[in-house]
């Protein structure tokens, strides 16, 4: 509701969109912007602590990425299925 997710996503994609135009406006420390000419590769990490959090962010980067899908892909990755039993608690009958 307050614009956390678009804080760190709009610079985010801002830099990748600079450096995949060519214009340097996001480039870092004379990082140059190879012509990709069909090679893929990673250019940011987003570590969020859950996955609400997790399918958030990636609701919110498929919108904002919406025209330009072509340039910039995304995926989730996710650890187990269970949660590691965090969060969920066994009551046990006692006879």
């Amino acid at each position: 509701g307050s614009g956390k997710t678009l804080a760190y996503c709009l610079p985010l994609l801002h830099k990748i969109l600079s450096l995949k135009s060519g214009d340097g406006a996001g480039a870092v420390g004379g990082e140059d912007d190879d012509d990709d000419g069909g090679d893929h590769f990673v250019r940011a990490v987003v570590l969020v602590p859950t996955r609400e959090l997790c399918s958030q962010v990636q609701k919110t980067l498929t919108e904002l990425t919406y025209y330009c899908d072509d340039v910039i892909s995304s995926v989730v990755l996710s650890a187990g299925g269970g949660g590691g039993g965090q969060g969920k608690k066994k009551e046990s009958k006692k006879e």
